[in-house]
């Protein structure tokens, strides 16, 4: 149940929500269905009647909403959390929704983000968390996730299986972005090969560039050594190195 205020007109409405599954890994991309009720609070009994019992905490924001053509950016101010930004477009069908997330995904990175920046996490999730720890959940949680060391590459690279490797072998945690696995996420790892001068020398001979480490203030590098140092990690050990010349010649 959802009941929404218009602070201009100063009407109430009342509607009832579905929302599915999410439908990649990437995106709050999922269907939704909602219809307009009479009375909110007999809707809300029903319900309860039925055996449906109301979400601990209720989620309340103030939303102001922008639009565009189809695209609709919902600025939001969520009791408890802070502010939010969210990007949307319907779509109908498959097709529709690749171009949707398109167009989201270019609106992001000309302010600078990418798509691996958003946050899955519903605002009921992030209350109800932020209840179960004493408030101190959320805020910590997204921004250890938000600024986690991020690796963009692909297992069919040699150098990418062997930082794989390495990870695997001491347990530390990052963002591998496996660019190979759909166009989303190549096209985010292309738009920096494109645009970051890091990648000059790679142009200029026709290379790719993996795998690309970038650091949680915006910093880049090819070089594994550089990368392990931002996290605290010591350089690649010989004994190390002895085992991805062992895995190289599997």
């Amino acid at each position: 149940m959802r009941e929404t205020k218009d602070h201009l007109t100063g009407k109430s409405r009342a509607q009832i929500n579905f929302k599915g599954k999410k439908l990649d890994d990437r995106t709050m991309t999922r269907e939704e269905l909602e219809t307009e009720v009479e009375d909110g609070a007999v809707c809300r009994n029903i319900l309860q009647a039925i055996g449906y019992m109301p979400a601990e905490p209720e989620v309340i924001k103030d939303r102001t909403m922008l639009q565009k053509g189809c695209l609709t950016a919902c600025l939001d101010n969520v009791h408890a959390l802070g502010e939010f930004l969210e990007l949307e477009i319907l779509a109908d069908s498959e097709d529709e929704r690749e171009a949707a997330l398109e167009r989201i995904e270019n609106i992001l990175n000309s302010l600078g983000y990418q798509i691996s920046d958003t946050v899955r996490t519903s605002y009921l999730s992030m209350l109800q968390n932020r209840k179960q720890t004493g408030g101190q959940y959320i805020m910590t949680k997204e921004i250890e996730r938000e600024h986690k060391m991020k690796v963009y590459g692909s297992e069919i690279c040699v150098d990418c299986r062997n930082f794989l490797v390495i990870r695997k072998a001491r347990g530390f945690d990052c963002d591998f972005i496996e660019i190979t696995e759909d166009t989303g996420k190549l096209k985010e790892f292309l738009h920096l090969r494109d645009t970051e001068p890091i990648f000059e020398p790679v142009r200029e001979h026709s290379g790719i560039g993996i795998p690309l480490f970038v650091n949680e203030d915006g910093r880049m590098t090819f070089d594994l050594d550089e990368a392990l140092s931002w996290i605290g990690q010591a350089p690649v050990q010989d004994g190390e190195q002895a085992l991805l010349e062992q895995q190289q010649a599997n």
